[in-house]
């Protein structure tokens, strides 16, 4: 099998993934096939499944004693879908356009020449290499007026049988290596397939104690379904009793919630029923202080009156006997001015004002005497009114 190697040219059309797959592909290619065509075939036929592709695959193989020592220089990119592909030299780095195509064990080349480092499509022709490796200018008829083929030898045809000899006993050196290999597999996988029945019979009697185990949990679980339904039921009651019940309560508690403030109601109106009372009490006790001391007041006035109404009694009599006196005295009075009248006329006129001026002195006296017990008398009455106003 020929040696070779895959690289990649990045392409703006070619995403990583479709790079790496084009790798991938080639090498196995490389591995597989024996000639160029059927590598580019293998190619194809991969990437078809995957892309259906309308861009570069990328190979790049060396192809040993089958081409010439100039061929050897060459990297192969191929495009299907139009059956192109490139081919780069090794010692000038330059890429040179061509058409692939298999003829009578020949590779026709069709493109242009490199002169220098420049591709040229101009001049249009073709090389045949000897089996020296020389090189042949050919003109190719029958395909236009333009183009030139460029064709190689790729080996003889001893080599081509020395090399599917050896490709042959490649393959019977591996066949002998498989019937070893298969040989051992067969008795491998006869103690394989006796450690199999004995796991199998393991497993069927474990299978049987679990079938077994299944039935009695199933029993199990079909009871512990009953008993669930039986509890959701009693659950159920009992959830409708509470709930009976709490509508119950909330209306009690309605209710007292109702009372309280019925009852915080009626306290705040008896507190203030209360402090309205402390309030009427202590009014009460300050009027009932305030009696008590006017009522003391009184008991002095009533024994200051009564130490009054003797001494007005006593007033009186006195007036009285002043009255009675003073009547007197005018009468006396009167009779003595009768008399000092009838002496006047007797006697002279100046001693008769002399004694009436005397008179006059002594009645002005006795007047003033008693005018200051009538005034107190005054006061008296006046202050006896007022308290009884009071």
């Amino acid at each position: 099998m020929a040696e070779g190697r895959a690289t990649v040219i990045k392409n703006a059309d070619m995403s990583e993934e479709m790079q790496r797959d084009a790798i991938e592909c080639a090498n196995k290619a490389m591995e597989k096939c024996s000639i160029e065509k059927d590598i580019a075939a293998y190619i194809k036929r991969e990437f078809d499944k995957k892309w259906n592709p309308t861009w570069h695959c990328i190979v790049g193989r060396n192809f040993g004693s089958y081409v010439t020592h100039e061929t050897k220089n060459f990297i192969y990119f191929y495009q299907f879908n139009k059956l192109n592909f490139k081919y780069a030299c090794r010692h000038c780095k330059s890429l040179h356009l061509a058409r692939h195509a298999r003829q009578n064990n020949r590779l026709l080349l069709l493109g242009a020449r490199r002169e220098g480092n420049i591709l040229s499509t101009k001049r249009n022709y073709s090389l045949q290499y000897s089996a020296s490796g020389k090189a042949h200018r050919v003109e190719l008829v029958g395909h236009g007026s333009g183009y030139w083929w460029m064709m190689s030898e790729l080996a003889s045809l001893t080599k081509e049988v020395n090399h599917w000899k050896s490709l042959a006993e490649e393959y019977r050196v591996s066949l002998i290596a498989v019937q070893e290999e298969l040989v051992d597999y067969q008795a491998g996988s006869r103690d394989l397939e006796a450690e199999l029945e004995i796991q199998l019979d393991d497993a069927e009697s474990k299978n049987r104690e679990l079938t077994r185990t299944n039935q009695r949990l199933r029993m199990e679980c079909d009871r512990l379904k009953n008993k669930l339904d039986g509890l959701q039921l009693e659950q159920r009651e009992q959830v409708r009793r509470l709930e009976v019940e709490l509508d119950r309560v909330v209306v009690e508690r309605d209710g007292l919630q109702r009372y309280v403030r019925e009852l915080e109601q009626q306290n705040d109106s008896l507190e203030r029923a209360h402090r309205e009372a402390l309030a009427s009490l202590e009014d009460f006790e300050r009027r009932l202080n305030e009696a008590i001391e006017r009522n003391a007041l009184l008991e002095c006035e009533v024994d200051e009156k009564e130490s009054l109404r003797e001494y007005i009694q006593r007033l009186k009599d006195e007036t009285r006997d002043l009255r009675l006196e003073l009547h007197v005295k005018d009468r006396v009075d009167h009779q003595i001015g009768l008399a000092n009248n009838s002496v006047s006329s007797l006697a002279h006129v100046p001693n008769g004002s002399a004694a009436c001026a005397n008179d006059a002195s002594q009645s002005g006296s006795t007047t003033t005497s008693k005018i200051p017990a009538f005034n107190i008398l005054t006061d008296f009455w006046r202050r006896n009114n007022k308290k009884s106003k009071k």
